[in-house]
C-alpha cells in the first residue's frame, strides 16, 4: 500500500505581498547560512569539511561555536562531546563507496 503525497497548498491568491524578506538574524539561523560564513571565514578549510562540521553539531546537539573553536581555531582546550564524535565518524563512513 502505498501513500501519496501530495505538494503543500498554495494561497489561492499568492502575490508579492506573500514574500518576506529574512533579516540578517533570521537568515542565521539556516544551516546552510552557517555553512557559507564559516567558509568565507576559514577560506583554507574544504566546504565539505565545514558542512559536515555544521551537520554533525546539528544531530548531536553540540553548540556549533565550541565546535568552531575546537576544530577550526585549533583550540585542544574545548572538549569534544563523544555524541559529536559518533555523528562525526558516521557522517565520514557515509562518504566511503
Amino acid at each position: 500500500m502505498t501513500t501519496e503525497i501530495k505538494p503543500p497548498a498554495v494561497p489561492p491568491e499568492y502575490t508579492a505581498a506573500n514574500i518576506r524578506v529574512l533579516s540578517e538574524e533570521e537568515v542565521g539561523l539556516f544551516p546552510w547560512e552557517r555553512v557559507n560564513a564559516l567558509a568565507r571565514l576559514y577560506p583554507h578549510v574544504a566546504k565539505p569539511a565545514i558542512e559536515r562540521l555544521v551537520q554533525a553539531t546539528l544531530m548531536s546537539g553540540w553548540d556549533l561555536d565550541l565546535a568552531r573553536q575546537r576544530y577550526l581555531d585549533l583550540d585542544k582546550t574545548i572538549d569534544v562531546p563523544t555524541e559529536f564524535v559518533d555523528v562525526y565518524a558516521a557522517l565520514l563512513r557515509e562518504l566511503r563507496p
